[in-house]
C-alpha cells in the first residue's frame, strides 16, 4: 500500500480543522460583542452562544420581553442562537433611532420578520436600508405627528389664559361693553 504524501495529510487536516477554527473566531467574536454592548445596555443573562434560546421555548415571547422591560428598563439586549437581539420600549429612544441614527440599526428580516413577511409585505416596515429612507421619505409629512401632539396643550393654555381675563372682568359690565381679547390669542 501506497503512502500518502505528507503534504497531503497537511492540506486534509487543515480542510477538517478549518471549520472548527471559523466557528471558534466567530463564537468569540459573538463574546465580544455581548460583552461590549452589556457596558452600555442591560442585558439579559443567558448561554453562550445559544442566549436566551430556553427562556423563549418556555414562555410567550411578548411576555417575556414585556417582563424583561420591566425589570431592565426601556431598553436591553440579549442573545439569541449567535444574534445579538436589542429590544427598545420608548418612543423617545426609537424617535432618535429611527430619525437620526437610522443607518447603524439593522432590522433583522431573515429572523425576526420572516414569520410576518406574508402579512406585512415589502412596506416601510420591513424595509432595510436605502428602501427605508425612500420609503420614509415619502411618507415624511404623515411622520410629523409629533408637531400635531403639541396643538392641544398649547390651545388649553390659551383658553385658561383667556378664562382668566373674562373671570377678573367686572361682573356689572354693560351688554354693549367691547372687551379686547385679541391680543390673548396673539401669546
Amino acid at each position: 500500500m501506497e503512502q500518502a504524501p505528507q503534504h497531503l495529510l497537511y492540506v486534509v487536516f487543515g480542510l477538517i480543522l478549518a471549520p472548527f477554527i471559523i466557528l471558534a473566531q466567530w463564537m468569540l467574536q459573538y463574546a465580544y460583542k455581548m460583552k461590549k454592548l452589556s457596558k452600555s445596555i442591560p442585558t439579559v443573562p443567558g448561554l453562550f452562544f445559544l442566549g436566551s434560546v430556553f427562556d423563549f421555548i418556555s414562555a410567550t415571547p411578548w411576555d417575556l420581553m414585556t417582563m424583561w422591560h420591566e425589570k431592565y428598563g426601556p431598553i436591553y439586549c440579549f442573545g439569541l442562537i449567535g444574534r445579538t437581539c436589542v429590544s427598545v420600549a420608548d418612543p423617545a429612544i426609537l424617535k432618535v433611532m429611527l430619525q437620526t441614527k437610522h443607518s447603524s440599526f439593522k432590522k433583522d428580516l431573515p429572523f425576526t420578520y420572516k414569520p410576518f413577511l406574508p402579512i406585512l409585505g415589502k412596506g416601510i416596515v420591513t424595509a432595510d436600508g436605502k428602501e427605508w429612507m425612500r420609503q420614509r421619505t415619502r411618507v415624511s409629512k404623515v411622520l410629523r405627528i409629533d408637531i400635531l401632539d403639541e396643538i392641544p396643550s398649547i390651545t388649553l393654555k390659551a383658553v385658561q389664559r383667556l378664562f382668566k381675563v373674562i373671570d377678573s372682568l367686572p361682573p356689572d359690565l354693560e351688554g354693549g361693553k367691547v372687551v379686547e381679547i385679541a391680543e390673548l390669542f396673539r401669546h
